[in-house]
């Protein structure tokens, strides 16, 4: 009876390690295709800071960009990198407040509580595994001085790319889009 225990023990040994580096290889190599991705940055950036957390599979970059709002060039750039990188645009019905409008607002949690105006957009990959959402921002620090739009040139600009999750519920309605 010893003898049964202790193989039956080993089987199970066995197969918990053999199912635990299944699933570490899987994620390996998620991890190593999310480290490989190659990011497209605007020509003339300045600053630019690529960054990649392994734990939520995010990778991004981050720059400065000289150019007058409303920054048509760069959403026309990344429109065309998504593109060519198998991603449509966002469903609309899922950020139809935020996505592919300019918003301006107080930002209270910078010091200075700069005036921002900012532009979000979104794309999905063909399979629905990965978003990429793409950030413009304007920041005025002086209250006294009139804030006219096209005037403004300081863009700061943020890609990132992490994995792509849905509410289970709306299964159905996502396999449409």
């Amino acid at each position: 009876m010893k003898d049964k225990n202790t193989i039956v023990f080993f089987v199970f040994i066995i197969a918990w390690i053999s199912l635990w580096s299944c699933g570490n290889r899987e994620l390996d190599i998620e991890l190593e295709e999310y480290n490989k991705l190659q990011l497209s940055v605007f020509p003339n950036a300045e600053n630019v800071e690529e960054n990649f957390h392994k734990k939520y599979l995010v990778k991004s970059v981050n720059y400065d960009l000289e150019m007058f709002y409303p920054a048509g060039k760069v959403i026309s750039f990344y429109d065309t990198e998504m593109k060519n990188r198998n991603y449509k645009p966002f469903p609309k019905e899922y950020s139809e407040d935020i996505n592919q409008y300019w918003n301006t607002y107080v930002d209270a949690t910078i010091k200075g509580e700069p005036d921002v105006t900012s532009f979000t957009k979104s794309w999905v990959n063909h399979d629905r595994t990965r978003r990429a959402t793409l950030v413009l921002k304007y920041y005025w620090y002086e209250k006294k001085k009139l804030r006219i739009l096209n005037q403004k040139k300081e863009l700061k600009v943020w890609l990132r790319i992490q994995p792509f999750y849905t509410d289970p519920s709306l299964k159905d309605d996502n396999q449409k889009n």
